[in-house]
């Protein structure tokens, strides 16, 4: 057996760490892309209609700059 960072190679086929990957959803997986697309849609039609309701009374801001400014962030912060 020849061992490459945490994966193994046993009879020719790469055998990888139960670490390295998360497969607590394992038992989740969803057959039908079809419930997947219905689900989406469902939850995309709930707040279509709210979309342009405003969610806040107030809004702060909180502008930063540094003195080598490279990123062009003070023509930003004018202009806002």
């Amino acid at each position: 057996m020849l061992t490459i960072k945490g994966d193994v190679i046993e009879d020719g086929f790469v055998r990888l760490s139960p670490r390295t990957h998360d497969i607590s959803f394992t038992e989740d997986h969803v057959a039908d892309i079809n419930l997947v697309a219905a689900q989406i849609n469902a939850a995309v039609q709930a707040g279509w209609a709210k979309r342009h309701e405003i969610r806040y009374s107030k809004a702060y801001v909180l502008l930063l700059s540094w003195e080598q400014d490279d990123l062009g962030v003070h023509t930003e912060i004018n202009e806002l």
